[in-house]
C-alpha cells in the first residue's frame, strides 16, 4: 500500500515522501528538489527528501526514527551527522561535518565487541539512549541519537528501546545505521522509516570527485577501486598509503585470476598464516576489484572474474554469519572460480 504525503508552502508545493507499508516495516522513497548537501556524492534524492522531512515544525507524524541502510562508505553516517548539526544548531545550509562532531544534545552509540567476535549493542547502551532522551535538552530545542550498527542489537536491547521508538520524547530524532535491513531485528525495522542509500554509478562518482578538484586521472583510478562507494574513493585520494594498499590488492587479484588451482591453494595457505582479521576481510577487499574488471576488462578476463566473484560473495556471507573454518571457506571460494576449463589447472 502506498501513501504519498504532500505539504504546501507558499509559493512552492512539493511531495515530502512516499510511504510503502510492507511486512518488514515502513519504507519510504523521497522526492524533492532542494540541494541540501552539495558536497555529497550520490543519493541526492534521498538526501533532499530527508532534509525536508526533518525541517522543524514540518515533520510528518511519526517521522522521528530513521533507519539508513545500504553498503558501507556510501555516506549514511555523514548525512546523519549533517542533519544532526542542522537540527541542533539550526544551520540553514549545512556544510560537510567535521570529524568528531560533538554537541551536548547529541549521543552516538556504536556496536562494539572484541576482535574476531560479532559486535553488539547491549542492554546498557539501550538504557543509556532512553536516559539521554528522557532528560531536557541542554542548549538545543531537541535531542538527537545516532546508533551505528543497528543490525547488532541484542534482543534484550531492542526490546528496551521499543517504547522509545514508538513514543519518543517531543522533537527527539533517532538515526539508526545498518548495512543490511535483513539483519536488523523486525521489531526495530517496523518502528522506523527505512531510507536506502545505494552504490553510486562510476560516472556520477567520477564527476563528483572532479568537482572536488581532483584530476581526471586521479578520479579514474579512485573510481576503479572504490566499488561505487564515495567514502572509499575519497579515502584513497586522501591517503597515499591506502591507495598503495588497494593497488597491491588489485595486483593480487589479477594474479589469482590466471593462477592454477595449486597456486590458489598456496596463496590461501600463506594468507591464513598472517593476521586473522585481515584474512577474513579478503573477500571484501577483492570484490571491488573484480567488479571493476567485469565492467571494463576483456571478455576472457571478465568471465574469470565472474566465477571468482560468485565464490567470494558466498565466502563473505559465510565468514560474517558462521563459525566455519575461514581457510576452508576461502579455498572453496577460489576453487569454485578455478573449476572452469578457462583457467589453467595443474591437478
Amino acid at each position: 500500500m502506498l501513501l504519498s504525503l504532500h505539504f504546501s508552502f507558499l509559493p512552492l508545493r512539493f511531495s515530502l515522501f512516499t510511504l510503502r507499508f510492507t511486512g518488514g516495516g515502513v519504507f519510504f522513497r523521497m522526492e524533492g528538489v532542494s540541494r541540501v548537501a552539495p558536497w555529497f556524492i550520490g543519493n541526492r534524492q534521498a538526501i533532499e527528501g530527508l532534509e525536508r522531512a526533518l525541517v522543524p515544525g514540518h515533520r510528518a507524524r511519526g517521522a522521528h526514527a530513521f533507519l539508513f541502510f545500504g553498503p558501507e562508505e556510501v555516506g549514511k553516517c555523514r548525512i546523519a551527522l549533517t542533519l544532526t548539526r542542522t537540527l541542533l544548531d539550526q544551520v540553514d545550509e549545512p556544510g560537510e561535518p567535521e570529524e568528531g562532531f560533538a554537541h551536548p544534545d547529541f549521543l552516538v552509540v556504536a556496536a562494539a565487541g572484541d576482535a574476531g567476535k560479532r559486535p553488539l549493542i547491549g542492554i546498557e547502551q539501550a538504557r543509556m539512549v532512553r536516559s539521554f532522551l528522557a532528560s531536557t535538552p541542554f542548549t538545543a530545542a531537541r535531542k538527537v541519537v545516532l546508533i551505528d550498527g543497528a543490525e547488532y542489537f541484542s534482543v534484550e536491547a531492542a526490546n528496551a528501546l521499543l517504547k522509545t521508538l514508538e513514543e519518543p520524547p517531543d522533537e527527539s530524532v533517532l538515526f539508526l545505521i545498518a548495512h543490511e535491513t535483513a539483519r536488523v531485528l523486525p521489531t526495530i525495522r517496523s518502528r522506523t522509516l527505512s531510507v536506502r542509500f545505494a552504490l553510486v554509478s562510476d560516472e556520477e562518482l567520477r564527476l563528483g570527485l572532479i568537482a572536488r578538484g581532483y584530476s581526471r586521472d586521479a578520479a579514474d583510478e579512485a573510481v576503479s577501486l572504490a566499488d561505487g562507494k564515495p567514502g572509499r574513493a575519497l579515502r584513497l585520494l586522501g591517503d597515499a598509503a591506502a591507495l598503495v594498499t588497494f593497488r597491491r590488492r588489485r595486483e593480487a587479484v589479477l594474479k589469482l585470476l590466471s593462477a592454477s588451482r595449486l597456486e590458489r591453494f598456496a596463496f590461501v595457505a600463506r594468507a591464513a598464516k598472517t593476521d586473522s582479521t585481515a584474512f577474513r576481510l579478503l573477500p571484501q577487499w577483492w570484490m571491488p576489484v573484480l567488479r571493476n574488471i567485469i565492467s571494463t576488462g576483456v571478455a576472457e578476463k571478465r568471465r574469470r572474474a565472474v566465477l571468482m566473484l560468485r565464490g567470494l560473495f558466498e565466502a563473505d556471507r559465510l565468514l560474517s554469519t558462521t563459525n566455519a573454518n575461514p581457510e576452508l571457506i576461502l579455498e572453496t571460494a577460489l576453487m569454485n572460480g578455478a573449476s572452469s576449463s578457462i583457467l589453467n589447472s595443474q591437478s
